[in-house]
């Protein structure tokens, strides 16, 4: 387990080949930073959420920004999307449901009595 950045500049992860690399968080990823690391691998899975902030950009970009991005532009590409998230309350998730998702996202937090800041 290592960060794309750490993959890339250590010569020892490239003696390897992996059976299969998994990316958190693949929209904040550059698409050239992620060349590197999966150089071996024989499957790539890339988890994250393009609604949501794509990498940062010392300069100006024409293009994708993503390799997440620029697959899920791909008529034929095959992803599922989670419907049900387990961190926020549900009196958050409405905004950014509503607004991003259109309202097909669950909720499966649990309000913990300690940790109760919101009604329930």
């Amino acid at each position: 387990m290592t960060t794309c950045g750490t993959a890339s500049n250590n010569g020892a992860v490239f003696r390897y080949k992996f059976p299969r690399v998994l990316v958190d968080e693949a929209t904040m990823v550059k698409e050239k930073d992620l060349l590197l690391p999966i150089k071996n691998a024989r499957q790539l899975v890339l988890i994250g959420d393009q609604k949501q902030l794509g990498p940062t950009l010392e300069y100006n970009f024409v293009g994708f920004k993503s390799l997440y991005t620029r697959l899920l532009s791909n008529q034929n590409a095959q992803y599922t999307t989670l419907n049900i998230q387990y961190r926020m309350h549900k009196s958050l998730i409405h905004v950014p449901n509503y607004s991003f998702y259109q309202n097909r996202i669950e909720t499966g937090y649990v309000t913990k009595a300690d940790k109760c800041f919101l009604d329930s």
